[in-house]
């Protein structure tokens, strides 16, 4: 009898691993399960509109000035940190870039080239008040967005910035689709890889991780933490600043409303990305694939009749449940 009940509890406590280790190993691809289920669904409640290629367009070509901004908020949060101000350093890189075109008749490639270096000081900037002064980043980075939010607003006046732009080059730059796929899709394309390589596989990269992980730890280990923060905040800038070269490229005009309403989409997409592929630790495909689901989710709400409302819902639900997941598995 003892040894049938052993022989029970053997079986019962083996079944039991074998679930928990198939979990385990399925728990990296969930956030793939849950766009393939938000796919099957919408494509079934909406099956002549969202199920299409021109949807799927849609979904793309929104999606690459999204995915650049989420690969800028992720390298400061790789490091432990987080920059609220890049959305709208965003909008001041195009809106600078488009400003010295038309009133200073400057050329394209400078244009955009200083406006991106005013966009990595910005990042700069951000970065000696967190690492020097000791504000905390999202508190820093939040009054820096609400800083140059108000500066747009007051400087642009609301309008668009159009009259002497080089429209032929920028639409060369942004309208040609090769393969079937807008070009700026290629350039997040781009961006993306060389921030996965420089994540994953340089000495900074696993830097930035030391530091993100325990920066205590970091310091002991000999790690510069507050140089390689800077660099962080800094490349965050810089990464804004392309976001907003590849809008203008896109628009073909700087506008004062576009990078303020990425913000929170945004920093979903981020945070999302470390319950994907390596959990607890964001990261670059996990970022791409947040973005999927969250533009697709968005588009097929739309598509199926739901309120307007129902994609802020979506979103701030989806950021919420990506916090708690980021602090669960970091526990």
């Amino acid at each position: 009898m003892t040894s049938q009940t052993n022989l029970s509890t053997h079986m019962g406590g083996t079944s039991r691993q074998r679930k928990s280790g198939w979990m385990a190993r399925a728990a990296p691809y969930g956030m793939v399960f849950l766009l393939i289920a938000e796919l099957i669904f919408f494509s079934l409640m909406a099956p002549e509109t969202f199920a299409t290629r021109a949807s799927f367009n849609v979904v793309v070509s929104n999606s690459a000035i999204l995915g650049l901004i989420v690969l800028a908020l992720l390298v400061p949060l790789i490091a432990g940190e987080i920059d609220a101000s890049l959305p709208a350093v965003l909008t001041v890189t195009s809106l600078s870039a488009a400003a010295l075109m038309s009133h200073l008749a400057w050329p394209l490639m400078p244009a955009v080239l200083a406006s991106i270096l005013v966009a990595t000081c910005i990042g700069l900037c951000n970065g000696l008040l967190v690492v020097k002064f000791r504000v905390p980043s999202l508190i820093t980075t939040l009054g820096t967005f609400t800083i140059l939010t108000a500066a747009i607003t007051g400087l642009a006046n609301g309008r668009v910035i159009e009259a002497g732009l080089p429209k032929e080059t920028l639409r060369l730059l942004s309208e040609p689709k090769p393969l079937g796929l807008p070009l700026t899709l290629y350039y997040l394309m781009i961006v993306a890889v060389v921030v996965w390589y420089v994540t994953e596989h340089t000495p900074l990269g696993r830097q930035w991780k030391a530091i993100g992980s325990s920066a205590p730890a970091a310091r002991m280990a000999g790690i510069r933490s507050e140089r390689l923060k800077l660099l962080a905040f800094a490349a965050g800038g810089f990464l804004a600043g392309i976001a907003g070269t590849v809008q203008l490229f896109k628009a073909q005009l700087g506008s004062p409303n576009v990078g303020p309403d990425l913000l929170f989409p945004g920093l979903t997409a981020a945070f999302l990305s470390a319950a994907a592929f390596r959990l607890g630790s964001y990261n670059v495909r996990g970022a791409i694939l947040s973005i999927a689901v969250i533009q697709f989710g968005i588009t097929g709400l739309i598509l199926i009749g739901a309120p307007y409302w129902m994609d802020q819902i979506f979103t701030g639900s989806a950021l919420i449940l990506s916090l708690a997941i980021v602090r669960v598995m970091r526990r």
